[in-house]
């Protein structure tokens, strides 16, 4: 069990993808580790149909037709699927958290309104009440963080920008039109920001659809959020 805890820690620190499989049968327990090339480590002495199912493809694995009688499979995913830093606790980053909690992102919302960022309104998220949106602080970001400009203002969307192109987050979006995104592009040129930097921007935030209401806001964000996760993930398997 130690040697399948040892590759679960080594798959996330690599963010690869790994999942950690318990099988029950009576009163017996086996644990097992599959990577990312379906591998399988650990001692499995159950069906060789089902040891064929789990080295070709765990993900394609189907709850129903491959249930056996005799065992019972706990399949647990042990790689992260991405952080995602939502600044501004508003109706849309509320819609936001919602949705990309059900696509299994971790999400982490923060704002300087208590009112606004607690659990009552984000009971999936981890909420942080910043003193201030101009001192953010080291928040640990890393290549495995989305960070999600959504505050209520021009001013605010400046200095959380200002602050994450400082970053090695993987991914960076911001709201707003275009005319207030140049706006905030202006200033940051005159600290010292450049158009390459910029480039690392999805501004405005989120996929090309008729988006109106917070709820829809919320789906085209998660849109991008998606193909973005999935650009990622090919790039790690070249």
């Amino acid at each position: 069990n130690l040697l399948i805890m040892e590759k679960a820690t080594e798959a996330i620190k690599n963010h690869k993808k790994g999942w950690i499989v318990t099988v029950l049968r009576k009163n017996e327990k086996e644990m097992l580790f599959v990577d990312d090339k379906n591998n399988l480590i650990g001692q499995y002495s159950g069906s060789e149909l089902m040891r064929n199912k789990l080295e070709n493809g765990i993900e394609r694995l189907s709850i129903h037709s491959d249930a056996m009688d005799d065992e019972k499979f706990i399949v647990q995913k042990v790689h992260t699927m991405g952080k995602a830093y939502i600044f501004g606790a508003g109706h849309v980053s509320k819609e936001t958290a919602a949705i990309l909690d059900i696509i299994e992102f971790e999400t982490i919302v923060l704002d300087d309104r208590s009112e606004f960022a607690n659990k009552e309104r984000f009971p999936n998220s981890e909420t942080i009440v910043l003193d201030s949106l101009e001192e953010i602080g080291d928040l640990c970001i890393d290549d495995d963080s989305y960070i999600l400009i959504i505050t209520r203002g021009h001013l605010y969307d400046y200095n959380v920008l200002k602050w994450a192109l400082r970053t090695d987050a993987y991914y960076i979006g911001m709201i707003g039109s275009k005319s207030k995104i140049n706006m905030t592009y202006e200033k940051l040129k005159k600290d010292g920001f450049t158009e390459e930097d910029f480039k690392r921007v999805h501004a405005p935030i989120g996929i090309t659809l008729d988006a109106k209401t917070p709820g829809e806001i919320a789906v085209s964000i998660a849109g991008e959020l998606i193909n973005e996760r999935g650009a990622k993930e090919r790039r790690l398997e070249k």
